[in-house]
């Protein structure tokens, strides 16, 4: 009788601290050039290239720390897409092409936006961080 007693006080207060919202999530202004510091739980190698920059018309572009690309991204409360990106074909250091690779591939996985003042985290849909990334110089 006891278990039962403190099993339903515990369900009764996880139903008290669930969120019953069914507002939209913000919509978190990107507008403006972000420094990515990590990708896929990984740093960024120090001193290279990597950012992204989001128009306010939908354009996006940037770095992934070798080549230079361009699309556009849709964004809709929270929820954030980007369409298939036209890059250059440069070669370069190993390590360089290898974290470009990972940025493009977490790009094409992000479904969620989420900033907290000048630090900026894309998610995929099951919550998993893609890539963080920092405020950069205007």
């Amino acid at each position: 009788m006891l278990r039962f007693v403190m099993l339903f006080t515990l369900l009764g207060a996880l139903s008290c601290a669930t969120p019953t919202s069914t507002e939209p999530a913000a919509e978190p202004d990107l507008s403006g050039r972000w420094d990515v510091t990590r990708i896929a739980g990984d740093d960024v190698i120090e001193g290279s290239p990597c950012f992204l920059e989001f128009q306010t018309d939908g354009r996006v572009n940037g770095s992934g720390s070798v080549n230079h690309f361009a699309g556009s991204y849709d964004l809709a409360g929270a929820a954030l897409s980007f369409s298939p990106l036209a890059a250059t074909k440069r070669a370069g250091p190993v390590p360089l092409m290898n974290q470009e690779q990972a940025l493009f591939t977490a790009l094409g996985e992000v479904a969620i936006a989420s900033r907290i003042g000048d630090t900026l985290r894309l998610l995929a849909v099951d919550g998993r961080e893609l890539v963080v990334a920092e405020r950069g110089a205007e």
